[in-house]
């Protein structure tokens, strides 16, 4: 598991370089899901982050807290979701 997709990218060349294979030998997963990870060799098993809706939610909190009309919220939960690809198989025993 990466911290970002970028990272992971980058422990798949890792990896191939070093004689494994992704991922017949070694599984690998980013994180951000961005527009690269669906094009590389192996495609990018990542987590997306609602990113339009963070910002959405940020941005009403924002404008709630200037015009006075704040809710008080300790937490808001936005599900991420799993995108598998070609980076990640079966557990071998």
């Amino acid at each position: 598991m990466s911290f970002n997709d970028i990272s992971a990218i980058g422990a798949i060349r890792s990896l191939q370089d070093a004689g494994l294979r992704v991922p017949a030998d070694v599984s690998v997963t980013g994180f951000d899901d961005i527009k690269a990870a669906a094009y590389t060799l192996a495609r990018l098993t990542t987590i997306n982050q609602p990113l339009a809706e963070m910002g959405t939610i940020a941005t009403q909190s924002l404008l709630n807290h200037i015009h006075g009309t704040v809710t008080h919220c300790d937490t808001i939960v936005l599900e991420p979701t799993l995108v598998v690809r070609e980076s990640t198989g079966a557990v071998r025993t």
